[in-house]
């Protein structure tokens, strides 16, 4: 299929990715509890209760982007910082943001927060911090009227992953039904390398093609393909990004090379990622002139 001028999906290519990814079916709901980004929230969850932990949750999880630094590092400082701080607004935010020296598009990213500050959103989340559990699509639905954007927003779907973090340790179970993947740098460069999308635009480089697929234009229709891997696995898009998102930390890592990868991941996070998988899932990495190890992935 091709969507638009240049850039063409191949939609029968998400069948046989959820094949490979069967093997795997059963730790993806473990597999959170290794992600430093849990391990963050949980830390929050430590220093406050779950309401306050709640908004800090979602207020960081809407300006996870254009980081400067991976997004592991990122989470692990944010949860520092604050657990320090003890407090929650706009001042500490612009704080951190220069301490940990995230600084692009620092204006933005403080008036997003500013905006869920002064909301009825926080209001709510500060009386019951786990009052979107049971059907995070209301909030997702809440903080694209906030901020103007669409539901499909990365940063809006990865605030309520994030979110959903916080609930699984509050032990009320997030229902991440019917919500799609974010489509960011990494699940964009996966949508590359595993073939699911085959052409970007005529460009060379997978990190630029990376970055055009992040788009408006053309996510939506990434985020198809993949919620067609979701159905074929009976898992919500939400918890395979939880893998999605890690491994392609390591796939760059070790330069697009399935079997490094394979043992990067089992080093870091115990796991392991059958090495056909990891072909499958990089098989079209040799396509395209690799510059993503000269950038940080967030």
């Amino acid at each position: 299929m091709v969507v638009n001028i240049g850039v063409k999906l191949n939609s029968s290519r998400a069948a046989v990715i959820a094949i490979s990814l069967k093997p795997l079916k059963d730790v993806l709901v473990n597999l959170k509890y290794r992600d430093p980004q849990y391990l963050a929230v949980r830390r929050l969850a430590s220093a406050f209760d779950f309401n306050v932990a709640s908004l800090l949750v979602v207020l960081n999880g809407i300006i996870s982007y254009q980081l400067g630094i991976p997004g592991e590092k990122y989470w692990l400082e944010f949860a520092d910082f604050f657990s320090k701080a003890g407090d929650v607004n706009a001042e500490l935010f612009k704080s951190f943001l220069v301490e940990a020296r995230c600084t692009r598009l620092l204006s933005q990213k403080l008036e997003r927060v500013k905006r869920v500050l002064s909301s009825d959103l926080a209001v709510r989340l500060l009386e019951d911090g786990l009052l979107y559990c049971s059907n995070l699509r209301v909030l997702v639905s809440e903080l694209a009227r906030l901020l103007r954007s669409k539901t499909t927003s990365k940063t809006i779907l990865f605030a309520t992953k994030m979110y959903g973090y916080l609930c699984d340790l509050a032990g009320a179970e997030p229902n991440y039904a019917d919500i799609p993947i974010p489509v960011d740098y990494r699940n964009a460069i996966l949508s590359l390398t595993s073939c699911i999308v085959e052409d970007c635009r005529g460009k060379d480089s997978i990190e630029e093609c990376a970055v055009v697929l992040t788009t408006t234009k053309y996510a939506k229709y990434v985020q198809e393909a993949w919620s067609t891997v979701c159905s074929h696995l009976s898992t919500p898009c939400l918890l395979l990004d939880v893998f999605t998102w890690l491994f392609v930390g390591k796939a760059i890592e070790a330069n697009f090379k399935p079997r490094e990868a394979v043992k990067l991941f089992k080093r870091d996070y115990g796991i392991d990622v059958p090495v056909e998988t990891a072909e499958q899932l990089l098989e079209c990495a040799e396509r395209y002139v690799r510059s993503t190890q000269t950038r940080n992935p967030s």
